[in-house]
């Protein structure tokens, strides 16, 4: 799920629990503005350009901040 229209964020009763709970900790202010799942990863993007990945057991794995040039 992507949210494309400015100001958008993705409903947070898609994202698992376990994977939002750690999200609302580490950036309490954070708009999640993308949420992708596979078999294996979960990724979730924030309107600041922080990109989180999760495993499959609901544990961070990458974190990665991008900023606008």
């Amino acid at each position: 799920i992507e949210c494309k229209k400015p100001g958008a964020t993705v409903p947070e009763e898609v994202i698992p629990t376990n994977i939002l709970q750690q999200i609302r900790t580490l950036f309490p202010e954070g708009d999640i503005v993308k949420y992708e799942h596979n078999r294996r990863l979960y990724e979730i993007d924030l309107a600041d350009g922080t990109e989180l990945t999760f495993n499959r057991a609901f544990r961070l794995i990458d974190l990665d901040h991008h900023t606008a040039e």
